[in-house]
């Protein structure tokens, strides 16, 4: 992992690179990040700059008025997996960062979502389901898993690996819930449920009922992702518009604005909670408390 190289206050950026080799990269690294000059992705336009056209002098955006002439659509060959070291070589580093390979193919299987305990145990969502074919066939089928990795000599690489949860229906998100157990919910399902491995073997034995009423029937893409748990002590997901806590009496559950922002929930240093909305894709319901999160306030990303 990358070493302390400023006395200054750092932060830590976890990159999650998933592509047809299967690649993950974690990566450690310094805070100070560049910024990209005034107009370039992620900045505000200048006052007064007009939005930038798309192919036919229309605003562009979600495929509005794109024009096709000269493209070719004749069939190419196939595009070729790189191995994880030749991934490595692609990427474009600020000075000062340094990316690590910790794991890849086939050790993991069309990773959707991690999670880490306190111990530093990395929760792979393998939702191995998913798009096998142009048609979407077996996609609920139960072969999805949570595994389970462990690096048992501190060197930054994980070297031990168990399947945690196997025969998983597209499962929308793991949460490390205290010593060796996790919460997860399956596709087309109301259900939480914890899993537990009593025996430290790396494989949960145990299952039992977290709680109920999390479910949204949808397209499979469209249903309720993440339960981030904030520095609040409330868990988060997405499109769901409640929040939920743990108690030794119960789960109880508080309504909040939030129905919005399918691909994924989490929070910054402050423990404000962010969602990620994959149409526009740029946090929604960020400027204001959460109770609030229907009331839209016009061009606040800018």
């Amino acid at each position: 992992m990358t070493r302390r190289s400023t006395a200054r206050p750092r932060a830590f950026v976890l990159a999650l690179t998933l592509s047809a080799a299967g690649l993950v990269v974690l990566a450690q690294t310094p805070a100070p990040t560049a910024q990209p000059p005034a107009g370039q992705a992620g900045q505000p336009p200048a006052p007064g700059t007009p939005p930038v056209p798309g192919p036919t002098g229309r605003e562009g955006g979600r495929g509005r008025g794109q024009d096709l002439t000269g493209i070719d659509f004749t069939k190419q060959p196939s595009i070729q997996a790189k191995t994880p070291e030749d991934e490595l070589k692609q990427f474009v580093l600020q000075p000062g960062y340094r990316l690590e390979l910790v794991m890849s193919d086939p050790l993991i299987q069309e990773p959707t979502a991690i999670a880490f305990d306190g111990n530093g145990r990395m929760f792979v969502v393998e939702d191995r389901s998913y798009m096998l074919d142009i048609d979407m066939t077996g996609q609920l089928d139960p072969i999805s898993r949570i595994s389970l990795h462990v690096d048992t000599d501190n060197d930054g690489v994980y070297d031990k690996h168990t399947v945690f949860v196997d025969h998983l229906v597209f499962p929308r998100f793991v949460v490390p819930f205290g010593p060796n157990t996790i919460l997860t919910k399956e596709s087309n399902a109301q259900e939480v449920w914890k899993y537990t491995d009593t025996n430290g073997d790396g494989v949960a034995d145990k299952k039992e009922l977290f709680d109920t009423g999390y479910g949204r029937l949808a397209n499979i893409e469209g249903q309720e992702a993440f339960l981030t748990w904030g520095l609040d002590n409330w868990m988060y997901s997405t499109y769901n518009a409640f929040r939920a806590r743990w108690t030794p009496h119960g789960v109880v559950k508080e309504p909040t604005g939030n129905n919005r922002g399918e691909w994924g929930v989490t929070q910054d240093n402050d423990g404000k909670m962010w969602f990620e909305s994959g149409a526009p894709g740029v946090p929604v319901s960020f400027q204001f408390p959460i109770v609030y999160g229907n009331f839209n306030v016009p061009d606040d990303r800018w």
